[in-house]
């Protein structure tokens, strides 16, 4: 790229990646939204009622979305249920489209574009797995786009858009808080230096995620934090199974170069002093 402007290459990485999004938000419609549409309909009504239990009740980003396209489908396609199925699978392709740019164009800040393609496709394959236990979660979906393009709003030194950010990764779920934790951390080497953007972005999170607990109440929590422990536990020796291989190529890249394997914070806006490539 030079210029500001995307050269070929990095627009075909971009149309690919846009045809995996498209294949994937499909897979997510027929295996995940047609099967399971009264139980998606009826969780989608209770968090816009605000019935839903804790958590879901203050996941409000993705609900609201869809009920925005839902009122500007339901005249033209003469049924709610319609206009419900058709505004979720087009929020399924743009919040997966999201997802993936944003993981490519991070990635892409330190590594070659095709180890950047190369990355997001592994991240895009894990999606089959991760959503197949449930059958409401459209907040996963925008969920790592949020996270990388943070990160890359830490890197430009674009405090105000970052912390509007953080806004509405908090309204999309409460793992939002992880966006202020990575400010913080790649500040952590001068922190006192930074401390009124940290304190800033910590305040936005919070008045965020306090705010919809206090207009929405807290509702009772849907699962216990020992049951959520257990359930992740059992899960962890499977997790490590199935991804062995993709662990032991990651251990192999960190010892090569972990410079760059932690590129974020070896390039914190606190210590870096250039950024061209």
């Amino acid at each position: 790229m030079s210029d500001g402007r995307i050269d070929y290459r990095t627009r075909l990485f971009v149309a690919l990646l846009l045809s995996v999004a498209a294949m994937l938000a499909y897979h997510t419609i027929q295996q995940i939204d047609l099967p399971h549409a009264q139980l998606r309909a009826n969780s989608h009504i209770e968090i816009l009622n605000g019935t839903a239990p804790a958590p879901y009740r203050h996941r409000v980003l993705a609900p609201y979305s869809a009920a925005g396209l839902m009122a500007v489908l339901t005249p033209i396609l003469g049924s709610k249920e319609r206009a419900f199925l058709v505004a979720y699978g087009m929020f399924d392709a743009a919040a997966l489209a999201f997802s993936l740019l944003a993981i490519f164009f991070y990635i892409k800040r330190f590594f070659a574009e095709e180890h950047a393609f190369i990355a997001t496709l592994f991240a895009a394959a894990t999606h089959v797995v991760a959503l197949r236990d449930y059958y409401y979660q459209p907040w996963s979906l925008p969920e790592a786009g949020l996270v990388a393009l943070g990160l890359m709003l830490i890197l430009d030194r674009r405090t105000i858009a970052f912390a509007l950010l953080t806004a509405a990764a908090t309204l999309n779920r409460e793992t939002g808080v992880l966006l202020p934790l990575c400010f913080l951390a790649a500040h952590a080497d001068e922190p006192k230096k930074h401390a009124a953007p940290i304190v800033a972005v910590f305040a936005v999170w919070a008045v965020v995620f306090g705010g919809l607990r206090l207009a929405l109440g807290g509702g009772d929590m849907l699962h216990g934090l020992a049951e959520l422990w257990n359930t992740n536990i059992s899960n962890l020796g499977r997790a490590v199974l199935n991804l062995s291989l993709f662990w032991a190529r990651s251990g192999r890249s960190c010892r090569k170069d972990t410079g760059e394997a932690l590129g974020l914070f070896a390039a914190s806006p606190s210590s870096r002093r250039s950024t061209s490539r």
